[in-house]
Formats: structure tokens, sequence, C-alpha cells
């Protein structure tokens, strides 16, 4: 069974999320915080997957992340937020969660997109989608620099950056 650490602030969503862990067979709650100072002494114990709020009355949920991936880099993040605004679902992704849903799901939802995520999926809700596939769509042949301007290879270039099998010698 995976054990699941819940931090979310709003204590009635924070019931409705112990029991979707609780009601299926493939988890175990580990332990529940309503803030980040909580949260981190629970990170302590490795959780398999962290259920995480962004906005935290202390703090906010992408830090955590990072820290449950520092310590734990096995273990998988999942935001569930009422945030739906694009800097903080590519924030999210980018600290290390594998899924982002919004917390209008049906309870035994929850429970098998947890399940998704320690399978190596990443459910995502279809509102959230767009953000993500914005933030990295990007045309063939192009890349973005680290100021964010677009950058067009030469043939070259975008040959030189393949591997030369030829090159490799025994």
């Amino acid at each position: 069974m995976a054990a699941v650490l819940i931090v979310e602030d709003d204590l009635l969503m924070r019931r409705r999320f112990v029991r979707a862990v609780n009601e299926h067979p493939q988890l175990n709650l580990l332990g529940e915080a309503g803030c980040c100072r909580d949260a981190r002494a629970l990170l302590l114990q490795k959780p398999d997957l962290l259920l995480v709020d962004l906005g935290l009355p202390d703090g906010n949920g992408t830090s955590l992340i990072r820290q449950l991936k520092s310590i734990h880099p096995a273990a998988e993040a999942m935001v569930v937020s009422v945030f739906a605004e694009e800097e903080k679902v590519v924030g999210a992704i980018r600290s290390g969660a594998s899924g982002y849903l919004l917390k209008d799901m049906l309870l035994e939802e929850i429970g098998d997109a947890m399940i998704d995520v320690l399978q190596g999926g990443s459910p995502i809700s279809p509102s959230i989608a767009r953000y993500i596939l914005k933030a990295v769509g990007q045309s063939e042949g192009e890349q973005k620099s680290e100021s964010g301007a677009q950058v067009m290879l030469t043939a070259r270039e975008d040959r030189s950056a393949q591997p030369d099998c030829a090159r490799i010698s025994a």
C-alpha cells in the first residue's frame, strides 16, 4: 500500500481527501497537515505520495514539493487546488508535481488519480492541460533561450545536437 501525506488547510476539503485515501484499497494515510510547518515534519517520514494544496496559510505547496523531492526523489506529488492560473500551474509542475487537479473532482476520482500518479501517470484537469501545453509548446526546430527569446537552429547546429553513433569506439 502506498503511503499518502495530505496537506490541505481547508478542514472540510482535507476530510474529503482523507476519506478518498481511506476508501481506496491501495492507499494508506501516512498523515495530514493544514500548513507547511506541520507538513515539513511529516515529509521526513518519506511518503510515497504528497497530495498538496498550493495556497497554505504559512507558505506555498510548491516549496513542500521541492522538499519532498530532495528528501525522497522517487516520491510523487500531486497538486489539488482551486488555483488555475498559468503561473501557478507551471510553477507546481516545474517544482516536481506529477499531476494537477482542481478540487471539483468526485471523491472516487481523487483516489484513482492518486493511483494513476503512483503508476507513472500524470492526471491533469482538462482546463489545466492547456496551460501546460502553452508553456511547453514550441514548433519543431525552435528552442527558447534562457531569456525566453526564440532561437532558430541552423541545419548544422541541429545535426550536431544529435549523437553520432559512428564516433563511438569499442
